[in-house]
């Protein structure tokens, strides 16, 4: 179902749009709600790869988030207060802000308080630059128990993908960094990255 080839489930606009820009009606946008969660939907989602997904742009160092499936309660929570254990095991309540906490952590930055996704903390494990056809990528993978998140940053272009292996056995790492990697080359192949 993934691929420029399921996006014909999506409408025959959405389709034209994903698998070309150049040929998309005059009002297309790469902004385009219908358009962005139909790519999330069909290459990350339908494959049964992840759980929810977002889109997001990164902007004079600060991240806007743009979309997400299947809703925004399942990637990322409003801000919150947390109980955050410091290095000297001490405890503190800090404010967090998912979307700032994303943003620095795809600029190479700590986030304030670490990184929560949908209200819950993520440990990052990996970050790294990573290339792909002469085009940088910056590919994050932060884990919790029987719970994942792979990020990729490509140009200004974020994508946040989560599995969840309690709710889907099927779902795992290495499916959902397959398909996000997938998903941001096919973006990069079409000149959206």
């Amino acid at each position: 179902p993934g691929g420029p080839r399921g996006m014909a489930q999506a409408g025959e606009a959405t389709a034209a749009a994903c698998q070309d820009p150049d040929e998309a009606p005059a009002e297309w946008a790469p902004t385009d709600e219908e358009v962005w969660t139909a790519l999330l939907r069909d290459w990350l989602l339908a494959p049964g790869a992840c759980v929810a997904a977002s889109v997001g742009e990164l902007a004079d160092g600060d991240l806007r988030l743009l979309f997400a499936v299947p809703d925004w309660d399942r990637v990322h929570a409003e801000r919150h207060r947390e109980e955050i254990t410091q290095d000297d095991m001490s405890t503190s309540f800090r404010e967090i802000d998912e979307q700032a906490n994303l943003g620095a952590l795809v600029r190479g930055d700590k986030p304030d308080g670490g990184l929560w996704l949908a209200g819950e903390m993520y440990l990052v494990t990996l970050s790294r630059d990573e290339n792909w056809d002469g085009t940088g990528m910056k590919v994050i993978f932060a884990n919790r128990p029987q719970k994942g998140a792979w990020i990729v940053a490509v140009d200004s272009l974020v994508v946040v993908a989560l599995y969840d292996e309690a709710q889907h056995a099927d779902q795992n790492a290495f499916r959902c960094r397959r398909a996000v990697l997938d998903l941001a080359r096919h973006l990069v192949g079409e000149g959206w990255a």
